[in-house]
């Protein structure tokens, strides 16, 4: 544990955690009706952005404080802690809600790779301009859609976040 007052840790399965406040940024699929007890900021279609009208071919993407990554324990490897800095941490919380609502597994950014939780991680630490701090994904490691978070993240937030939630 990083003995600091907050920290953005970034593990291999795509999520950040924001400690020791315990805020969650978290990607799961459209389930539930609490929404905004869970943090749901984001909610997207995957695979096709006309079957997003279905509840079952939507994912989130939550903020959610008290929060848990239900997966955490199957994840390769430890969290690599990115920064201790708490504006830092609070300027991630922040963007969170202007992620792009792209459609998962799709390239409707036009960023060379498809779009999925990978690409939110990196979109949201170019945002903040902590993306050189991660670096490269572990060695033999993979991050498919990594590429495509940066590059729609260095794009700016309005234009990045120009896709809007699910067609209705």
């Amino acid at each position: 544990m990083v003995p600091c007052r907050a920290w953005i840790g970034v593990s291999s399965n795509p999520s950040l955690r924001a400690q020791p406040s315990s805020t969650c940024i978290g990607f799961h699929s459209a389930r539930g009706r609490m929404l905004y007890e869970q943090g749901v900021v984001v909610e997207a279609p995957v695979g096709c952005r006309v079957a997003g009208h279905f509840r079952i071919f939507q994912y989130e993407i939550r903020r959610w404080e008290g929060g848990t990554i239900p997966d955490l324990s199957s994840a390769v490897g430890s969290p690599v802690n990115v920064t201790s800095d708490a504006a830092l941490v609070d300027r991630a919380l922040a963007v969170v809600p202007f992620v792009p609502a792209a459609t998962w597994g799709r390239d409707e950014l036009h960023a060379g790779e498809m779009w999925n939780s990978n690409s939110v991680v990196a979109w949201i630490l170019t945002q903040i301009g902590l993306i050189d701090a991660v670096g490269d994904p572990p060695h033999h490691g993979r991050a498919p859609g990594w590429v495509a978070g940066v590059a729609v993240g260095g794009r700016g937030l309005q234009e990045s976040s120009a896709v809007s939630g699910v067609a209705s």
